[in-house]
């Protein structure tokens, strides 16, 4: 999700379909147990759309991540940590 502070690249057309952008600044939240919400609060367009002209990769969505809570004594884990954990092997 992109902030409303970026707003303006969407309206400018910078930010559109397909386009290739560089993350630089994002927030994590978890409104449900089993939600995680990542607001992208600002980035740079490395190419646009036109540019690119197609999707890249073949997005998948995180399966089998629990969120974890830690017992007494346990340092509190960021709020990325709580929400995104990655399974160990």
């Amino acid at each position: 999700m992109l902030s409303q502070q970026l707003n303006p690249l969407v309206d400018s057309n910078s930010i559109g379909a397909h386009c290739l952008v560089k993350v630089t600044d994002y927030h994590v939240s978890c409104p449900a147990a089993d939600k995680r919400v990542i607001s992208i609060t600002n980035c740079t367009v490395v190419k646009s759309g036109d540019d690119v002209g197609h999707k890249l990769g073949n997005p998948q969505p995180l399966k089998n991540v629990e969120q974890q809570t830690p017992g007494a004594g346990e340092p509190q884990a960021s709020m990325y940590e709580r929400c995104v954990t990655v399974p160990s092997d």
